[in-house]
């Protein structure tokens, strides 16, 4: 979906704390930079323990887009210049977090799988599928994982026509 959240992950894939946005703005759907949700994970978090930072969004690929999205918050008012996105991230990472890391972008349905992966206990050789509305332009996919690499074998592009995921929005908002 298109709501902020927050996940922080040991480097074993143990999830040590995870919150959506709306849960600490109390705003459904709340879509903002998850300001509130990286303070909300890094409470009682040594900043030393962090070793990199990942987003996966694609709308998210430039500092317009971005500004465009999130104009509610001061902060992005007051950025002119058009510069690297992951910079730009650096910047907000460094300046409001006092974290200094790299940071890097997944595809979409590629953190879908690495998050169902983590929680499986599966270990290899298996069929990986995600289905959602659309994320990076598809609705779903089907990769294999083998020798711990994760293996796109199919994509299916988005339209309202052949996304499951679009189909169980519309019906459930029609409810």
């Amino acid at each position: 979906g298109y709501d902020s959240s927050v996940c922080l992950i040991r480097n074993d894939g143990k999830i040590i704390k995870a919150i959506s946005e709306e849960r600490l703005t109390r705003i459904k759907n709340d879509k903002r930079f998850p300001f509130n949700s990286i303070r909300f994970c890094l409470k009682d978090i040594n900043r030393k323990d962090i070793k990199a930072i990942c987003y996966s969004n694609y709308e998210i690929d430039n500092i317009e887009t971005f500004k465009n999205r999130y104009l509610e918050e001061d902060y992005f008012k007051r950025i002119k210049e058009k510069q690297d996105f992951n910079k730009f991230l650096k910047e907000i990472f460094s300046q409001q977090f006092s974290l200094n890391v790299p940071i890097f972008r997944s595809e979409h349905h590629y953190s879908h799988a690495i998050g169902a992966l983590a929680c499986s206990g599966f270990k290899n050789n298996i069929t990986i599928i995600t289905a959602d509305g659309f994320g990076d332009g598809f609705s779903s996919t089907i990769s294999k994982l083998k020798n711990n690499r994760i293996i796109r074998d199919d994509r299916f592009s988005h339209s309202n026509k052949n996304s499951l995921g679009m189909i169980y929005q519309y019906t459930t908002g029609a409810l």
